[in-house]
């Protein structure tokens, strides 16, 4: 939340991939709410199967993936701290 809140007004923004399934709906909707995590968030609430995940070869969660401007994985599973780093660098 932290990191997102620091570079949001520059170009940076986060998309949260859900692998709920169906009758985890209402639960990961809740989640979203009450962290507030204000960004995108997408999923096909069929586990495994969705398409934005195996797009950037998510199996798991939580993970993270850095991704530059022209959809190029430039980072994976970074640390909060090695994140930020990062992403003070290129923004």
């Amino acid at each position: 939340m932290k990191i997102y809140n620091r570079f949001k007004d520059k170009k940076f923004t986060i998309l949260g991939i859900a692998l709920d399934k169906a009758d985890g709906r209402e639960k990961w909707i809740n989640a979203v709410e009450k962290d507030q995590m204000d960004w995108y968030h997408v999923s096909e609430l069929n586990g495994l199967d969705n398409k934005a995940a195996k797009l950037y070869g998510i199996r798991r969660v939580p993970q993270n993936v850095l991704i530059d401007p022209q959809g190029r994985i430039i980072g994976r599973n970074l640390e909060v701290r090695q994140l930020e780093k990062t992403l003070a660098t290129l923004l």
